[in-house]
């Protein structure tokens, strides 16, 4: 069984493993593989503490763990940081392990980030996407709408971004 919960500073490095082992499978082709390769499990568990060490309050992480504590996935965000709209969360990164996928896991991390971003009274969302990521039908599938074009930059490859945008949270949160 897994459960939804809010994650603490112990969970970074769960949180780690899994953004770095779904880094590696989902944007192999679409990154460089030296870039993949490079990802520490280390240095990304340092990157997420800083969640929790740096004005907490702003911020939310969810995980989905098993039983045995193992964290299968995860969604963090916050304020939104590209137009900075008072209204606008923004998902930072949300990530279910392979063998966890289309099992529901990455819809209950939406909603509860969504959940969060309402009651800090924010009524909408948006996140940024890899256009040529293979798994953007999933923000289809939660109504998600293109709302705009971008590019991320790593080592010396461009690649396009596109943005999702949920305009009023309660599409995602069903209330």
């Amino acid at each position: 069984m897994v459960t939804i919960r809010r994650a603490n500073s112990k969970d970074a490095p769960g949180i780690a493993r899994v953004r770095v082992d779904t880094w590696r499978s989902a944007y192999s082709g679409l990154l460089p593989v030296d870039y993949l390769d490079s990802l520490d499990y280390q240095e990304s568990a340092r990157q997420f503490m800083s969640f929790f060490n740096h004005e907490p309050e702003q911020y939310v992480i969810y995980v989905a763990e098993e039983d045995s504590g193992n964290i299968v996935g995860f969604a963090c965000g916050g304020p939104e940081r590209k137009d900075s709209r008072p209204q606008y969360g923004e998902i930072y990164a949300i990530y279910v392990s392979r063998a966890y996928q289309r099992q529901g896991l990455g819809a209950q991390l939406m909603t509860n980030c969504a959940r969060s971003f309402r009651a800090d009274g924010m009524s909408s969302m948006v996140l940024w996407v890899l256009a040529d990521n293979p798994f953007r039908g999933f923000y289809e599938m939660l109504n998600g709408q293109k709302s705009g074009n971008d590019y991320f930059a790593i080592q010396d490859l461009s690649a396009p971004l596109l943005a999702y945008e949920w305009p009023d949270l309660n599409s995602l949160t069903k209330e």
